[in-house]
């Protein structure tokens, strides 16, 4: 199962659980209830900000959010500090050159150096790279804990 299928079917979980409507979520976060639907359908996936913030009103980990764990304890999260300054320490932590994180991954170099400059923030299908390569949860990789 693909990754937007997975974030659709845990949204719909944890909404069904919380007896939460599109509705009450849409206008709780807000977010357009076009979108939440399309979330529902899964059409789409969230930007990274906005899938912190549903993370956040479930009060659940992004792992689990996007399937990449199976279980939880609801739990609260640290905000986030800027992209750049996380991506740098685990760099640092890692032992990794920018070069090298590229060159394994695959990903484009104009988007490692503008993540790593804090020019823009990764999106949710490079946020689980990541965490793949670095071998660790999305939350840790983005700072909530």
């Amino acid at each position: 199962m693909d990754i937007t299928s997975k974030f659709g079917e845990r949204l719909a979980d944890l909404m069904y659980e919380k007896g939460i409507t599109p509705e009450t979520l849409s206008d709780a976060l807000p977010i357009a209830l076009s979108i939440v639907y399309r979330y529902l359908r899964k059409e789409i996936l969230p930007s990274t900000t906005t899938a912190v913030r549903i993370a956040d009103y479930f009060k659940c980990p992004l792992d689990y959010l996007f399937g990449l764990r199976d279980e939880y304890a609801p739990s609260e999260f640290s905000k986030p500090k800027p992209f750049s300054q996380r991506f740098k320490k685990i760099l640092d932590e890692k032992g990794l050159t920018r070069y090298r994180l590229k060159k394994e991954t695959k990903l484009a170099k104009q988007s490692v150096d503008d993540w790593y400059h804090g020019v823009r923030n990764p999106t949710v299908d490079n946020i689980i790279v990541l965490a793949r390569y670095f071998d660790c949860s999305i939350d840790y990789l983005i700072g909530r804990e």
